[in-house]
């Protein structure tokens, strides 16, 4: 131990009570204590009274202080007081300052990442049965001492219960933060969707390529049950497009992509089939894979959250700051949840004309799938067309060089005959 040369170690606290920090005198000189001609006994009762009011505690032993840890811990399910645990180390924050914040609806202390937290540890009513067992078993309430002692997701979820409307203040809070990001989300898909649909009424060479496709069909579908069809559900265009030929090496769609780049050269009036994809895409391959009923069952959820906030206000009345901030909120959000709800409604309407227009059956009929359809059939077709253009490319190289070879040869010959003229003996006179 560290201390002045020759010092020797302070000897160890074996009384009964606790020390007063103060240093014996410096030296040999005892200062205004010498001056003291009779020191002052104490009497047994000062000395019992002293012993009484500053005895020495004595400390509990590592592992019962282990095992009261491990008690406390037991309240609740190991997993779910360590997460809760995990979310309030992330906030950062006093339980004491979560509380007044959220009586207060400080958005400044409980942004958006802090509030999805707080969704995230709402009090389950298994966590209130775990706790109310554990205060039972302690056989009183705790004291604030006590209540220190517990685990700080206990803790947490006692804080809880002294706020009334708890869980319903959360849940409207998180909505307050994400409900515009939401609307915007699914606004910007049904506007994909609701593109996607107009582009296949307005396409102009979609029912002649359709008629196309069905006039080949039914040409070779002559004495099989499939002749004379009327029209064929959109839906059917994958196994029109890979019906093969007799000898395998081509395909439906392929005869149909030759012959109506011959039909191009003949009569430009036909070359608007050829681009039929710059009709649909890529509107059609954008929204394939948006479920509109979703997005609608969406709204839905959305608009009954919002009819619980109105809820939540009527019961918090006699809170101003709950709700003024939230009837704010409701006044602001009602106008664009009805917007969004009005444009899906459109896309009903349009979905009910899409499902006859290209032949569906209306209990079958799925927009995903019909757009999925157009999406693969645009891309094979521009697929087609350009194998026909490489084709056609090497097909004119591959004529370009045998008439150059011919060319060459021709000229060879002729140079050859010119030797033979110019070698041959002059006619004598």
């Amino acid at each position: 131990m560290k201390g002045r040369p020759g010092a020797t170690a302070a000897p160890a606290n074996t009384g009964k009570t606790r020390p007063v920090p103060i240093n014996g005198a410096i030296g040999d000189s005892v200062g205004v204590f010498g001056e003291v001609s009779g020191r002052p006994m104490l009497s047994e009762d000062a000395r019992r009274q002293l012993e009484e009011l500053f005895t020495k505690r004595e400390l509990r032993p590592k592992i019962e202080a282990e095992d009261a840890a491990s008690k406390a811990v037991e309240i609740l399910n190991p997993d779910r007081d360590r997460n809760v645990g995990i979310v309030l180390k992330f906030m950062r924050l006093p339980i004491q300052q979560i509380e007044a914040s959220i009586r207060t609806f400080d958005t400044l202390t409980l942004g958006e990442e802090r509030v999805s937290g707080l969704l995230k540890i709402i009090p389950t009513v298994e966590d209130i049965e775990a706790i109310n067992r554990a205060r039972k078993a302690h056989g009183r309430p705790w004291s604030r001492t006590e209540q220190q002692e517990l685990p700080m997701a206990v803790r947490f979820f006692l804080m809880t219960q002294t706020i009334d409307h708890y869980a319903e203040r959360i849940h409207a809070w998180s909505l307050k933060y994400k409900l515009q990001g939401d609307l915007e989300d699914l606004e910007q898909k049904l506007k994909k969707a609701n593109r996607a649909i107009d582009a296949v009424f307005d396409s102009r060479s979609l029912p002649d390529m359709l008629s196309f496709l069905l006039e080949v069909s039914n040409f070779l579908n002559k004495g099989s049950r499939f002749q004379d069809a009327k029209g064929f559900p959109i839906t059917q265009l994958p196994q029109i497009m890979d019906f093969k030929t007799t000898d395998g090496k081509s395909t439906l769609l392929s005869y149909v992509v030759e012959s109506l780049s011959s039909m191009e050269a003949s009569s430009p009036t036909n070359a608007g089939m050829l681009h039929i994809s710059d009709e649909l895409m890529p509107m059609v391959e954008e929204s394939r894979e948006i479920d509109v009923q979703s997005i609608e069952q969406e709204l839905k959820k959305l608009r009954g959250r919002l009819q619980k906030c109105k809820l939540l206000i009527e019961d918090l009345k006699n809170d101003g700051r709950w709700t003024t901030v939230l009837g704010k909120f409701i006044i602001r959000s009602l106008p664009e949840l009805e917007r969004v709800e009005r444009l899906a409604e459109t896309i009903d309407g349009k979905t009910e004309r899409l499902c006859a227009f290209v032949c569906e059956k209306k209990e079958t009929f799925s927009l995903n799938e019909v757009l999925r359809t157009l999406t693969t059939f645009c891309k094979r077709f521009d697929q087609e067309k350009e194998k026909m253009r490489l084709r056609k490319e090497r097909i004119a190289r591959a004529e370009e060089s045998r008439r150059r070879q011919s060319e060459v040869a021709m000229e060879a010959q002729m140079r050859l005959a010119q030797d033979r003229i110019s070698a041959s003996p002059a006619p004598s006179s």
